[in-house]
């Protein structure tokens, strides 16, 4: 990222812009410091998540501040607060005025702000020359430029890391000639493979028969006379849970329905 000219106030927006927004709107109701740099960083904010996202990779699961900040060797005063508990403790704040809360919310804020000028700090130093040492000097990152490109699409032995792995990669590539190739060459092998395509269809064993009750009345019209024409049924499926483990349950429901 390099190091800018004007001052630029740095966000860490997941959603919209919610912190530029907030601090315009002090800026309009407050006012701000008599400072030039306080006003540029104001007038033009930069999210710092947008930079980092498809770009940088941090070995932390979500992309939120606080794991960030802690890869980098930050940590908040209190591992425990988060923006819920802080939406909390305002709203406590504003009902009893207690100057503990008060500080707890600064104190907060100020973490916040610390963590994100860490953050900030280590990715600016991803962009440093070599030779050039910065306060956050970035340490264990891996630039994509240098990595070893590993892609399937060229001709070469692939170099297992396990024996085992070899063998399965050969009885599949064994497998791939026979299916793919062999068989298209022979018609003796065409004649086993469609023979092996054809699924054999297992009839299952019924463990439970329900039979439903006759209507009493035609489900269109109401009447009481009904003619049945045939039966309806329906097979489910199921598994049952037991002490010894778990086994396929089969239920056919038997209905002798009016056509």
């Amino acid at each position: 990222m390099g190091e800018e000219r004007n001052a630029r106030l740095v966000t860490w927006t997941q959603n919209g812009s919610f912190e530029t927004t907030f601090l315009r709107r002090l800026h309009a109701r407050y006012g701000c410091p008599a400072s030039e740099e306080v006003e540029q960083a104001i007038a033009r904010p930069f999210n710092l998540l947008s930079l980092l996202f498809a770009r940088i990779y941090f070995p932390t699961y979500p992309n939120g501040l606080k794991d960030i900040a802690r890869f980098v060797g930050f940590e908040w005063s209190d591992p425990a607060a988060a923006g819920a508990q802080a939406v909390l403790w305002r709203s406590e704040w504003e009902q009893s005025h207690d100057p503990a809360l008060k500080q707890e919310l600064v104190k907060y804020n100020a973490d916040d702000c610390e963590g994100l000028r860490r953050v900030t700090d280590f990715v600016r130093s991803l962009s440093t020359p070599p030779g050039v040492t910065t306060d956050g000097a970035a340490a264990d990152v891996v630039h994509t430029e240098f990595m070893r490109r590993e892609t399937p699409c060229i001709f070469r032995r692939v170099q297992f890391r396990l024996p085992e792995l070899e063998a399965i990669n050969r009885a599949a590539y064994w497998d791939y000639q026979r299916d793919k190739i062999l068989v298209k060459s022979s018609r003796r092998l065409q004649r086993i493979a469609a023979q092996s395509r054809k699924r054999r269809r297992v009839k299952l064993r019924v463990n439970e028969t329900v039979r439903c009750p006759d209507p009493v009345q035609c489900p269109k019209c109401g009447g009481p006379k009904l003619w049945k024409h045939g039966a309806a049924s329906r097979t489910e499926f199921d598994v049952k849970f037991g002490s010894s483990g778990i086994k396929r349950w089969v239920t056919q429901h038997l209905l002798q329905a009016p056509v």
